[in-house]
């Protein structure tokens, strides 16, 4: 696969779930992995891509987390591709009104082929609601393509690509896990993509991921049993 080929694909399918969507507490470690990916039709049965990721987060401060991530599957592609990042709370739950977070990126992609280079920011908005151990949330995550990469490539004249997501997650005291929808690239047409996406109309796609961490170090919130 061509080094700038892969690039597209990873501005119009974010190949990771949302990061920390609640800040962790102040010196909390989390390490976690995440799997999943757009869903296509292959071979006549529906399946979601098996894109993947490592990451892990420390509550730097009382709302400020910061994390860094590795993308595994990048690599069978001879790619690299690393992202840190930072998330704060913006706003705090009132009455019916959810909490809101923010998070910023930088995401950096190099083959090993020629070794090209390519960075690139992400901001992210996400409301979640929380009662007891649950933690519903939604949000919308914005890519910046600072290269126009699809003007010159692939027809798409924009210079960031959008996604939205909807997830729900589960918190087991030193575990939690996420399972998570994502409407991906949502303002660009895949009507003659050679892969079959199972979207509604032509834009973009959809995809589900799964995703798991584990805390360690302080934690003010009482354990699960």
């Amino acid at each position: 696969m061509k080094f700038y080929f892969f690039v597209f694909l990873v501005l119009l399918y974010s190949c990771s779930t949302t990061r920390f969507v609640e800040p962790l507490e102040k010196d909390e470690l989390a390490v976690g992995v995440n799997a999943g990916g757009p869903l296509l039709v292959f071979g006549g049965t529906p399946i979601a891509l098996p894109l993947s990721s490592i990451y892990a987060g420390y509550g730097y401060k009382e709302n400020l987390t910061i994390y860094g991530g590795l993308h595994t599957t990048s690599l069978a592609f001879k790619t690299l591709q690393l992202e840190v990042g930072a998330r704060k709370n913006i706003a705090t739950n009132s009455g019916i009104f959810p909490s809101v977070s923010s998070g910023l990126a930088i995401h950096g992609i190099m083959d090993f082929r020629e070794f090209n280079i390519r960075v690139y920011p992400e901001l992210n908005i996400n409301p979640y609601w929380k009662y007891g151990k649950w933690k519903t949330y939604t949000g919308i995550q914005v890519w910046f393509d600072v290269y126009k990469l699809g003007r010159t490539n692939y027809g798409y004249p924009g210079f960031f690509v959008p996604s939205v997501h909807l997830g729900q997650s589960i918190d087991l005291g030193k575990w939690n896990i996420a399972l998570e929808y994502k409407r991906l690239g949502f303002i660009i047409d895949t009507e003659f993509s050679v892969v079959n996406y199972i979207t509604p109309g032509s834009l973009g796609a959809q995809g589900i991921y799964l995703s798991g961490h584990r805390s360690f170090g302080y934690k003010k919130k009482k354990d699960v049993e």
